[in-house]
Formats: C-alpha cells, sequence, structure tokens
C-alpha cells in the first residue's frame, strides 16, 4: 500500500490546468476530481519503529541461524529491522 500526501497531488493537478490548453470542460473535469480528493478520508498511519530505534531492545544478540539480531524486554528475537504494535522510539541521549 502506498500513501500520498493530498495537498501534493492538489497542486499537481492544479499546475496541469493552469499550464495547458484543454478544453473547458476537461478542466472542470479535473477541478471535480481535485473536490473528489478533499473528501476522501485520510488513511490512518503511524510511523513505524524498527526494533533496532526501539526502547525496548535490550541487547545484541546471534539467532539460531547466526545472524545479529536484537532481544527486546520481552524476550523474544527479532530481525534488527522488524518491528511491533508496541514499538516506541527510543529517546536520542
Amino acid at each position: 500500500m502506498e500513501y500520498i500526501e493530498r495537498k501534493a497531488v492538489i497542486n499537481s493537478i492544479t499546475k496541469i490546468i493552469s499550464k495547458s490548453d484543454m478544453p473547458e470542460d476537461w478542466s472542470k473535469g479535473m477541478i471535480a476530481a481535485m473536490s473528489t480528493l478533499y473528501r476522501i478520508p485520510a488513511a490512518d498511519v503511524r510511523p513505524v519503529v524498527t526494533c533496532t530505534d526501539c526502547k525496548y531492545n535490550e541487547r545484541e544478540v546471534t539467532d539460531l541461524l547466526g545472524n545479529n539480531a536484537i532481544q527486546c524486554i520481552t524476550g523474544l528475537t527479532h530481525r534488527h529491522d522488524w518491528f511491533c504494535a508496541d514499538g516506541k522510539k527510543r529517546e536520542e541521549s
């Protein structure tokens, strides 16, 4: 799934309309499309915190396959790029 910034799309469409010699009906259609974009609900997303940056990252370990991994406070071992719903960004010191 991809997420885009609504304002960036609207700005791009506006530039296309203002710089073109499109028929008036086509321009009206594009304006209607922009109006529709404003009414589409935004996705409810939040930043992902990987295990490498997580405050629950306890220590570096070697997993059963000999790869570098991270052990979190749950005792589970994860890859560095793994993430979970409970991940919180570690405070920078």
